[in-house]
């Protein structure tokens, strides 16, 4: 296992997986639903393309995210599997995700309406994400087992060309 110049082990295979599906699923999400909802037919508008999104894109997003750490954590590591690794990396890429997009929800919704100032501004935000911390987990532990799978998936399929 490669060390930092701290002597702490690298985690490069959670943390750049995670941060790249933490900041590309809201962009993409707030993206679709800006410009993609409103050229869609009537019937299909509202709830549609949401739900593509939650039950589609993130798990195929988060089933790439843990091949990506998958194959991180093998150029650093010739270890023998370590599925907390994959899992981590979609944990902390769906909370950072999720958290992104409540944040961006509340901001849009309510702040525009408080007082000014900045503090109490960001004081709301602070606590409704505070507030909204249970069901982030769920979701971000939830969603952590696509990471998972995509990473046992990758492990597995290099098993099995090695042996041939």
């Amino acid at each position: 296992m490669k060390f930092s110049a701290l002597g702490r082990p690298l985690r490069s295979a959670i943390i750049i997986p995670g941060l790249l599906f933490g900041i590309l699923y809201p962009a993409l999400f707030f993206s679709a639903m800006r410009y993609l909802e409103p050229i869609l037919p009537p019937g299909m508008q509202g709830g549609f393309l949401f739900l593509v999104m939650v039950f589609l894109i993130a798990p195929a997003l988060l089933f790439v995210a843990g091949i990506a750490s998958a194959q991180v954590r093998s150029r650093e590591d010739q270890a023998p599997l370590n599925p907390w690794i994959s899992y981590l990396a979609g944990f902390l890429g769906a909370a950072m995700a999720v958290f992104l997009i409540i944040l961006e929800m509340y901001w849009n919704q309510y702040v525009p309406t408080m007082a000014s100032g900045s503090l109490p501004r960001l004081a709301f935000l602070a606590g409704m994400e505070i507030f909204c911390l249970p069901v982030l987990l769920i979701i971000s532990t939830v969603f952590a087992f696509f990471a998972l799978a995509g990473g046992c998936t990758m492990h597995w399929r290099s098993k099995r060309t090695e042996k041939y």
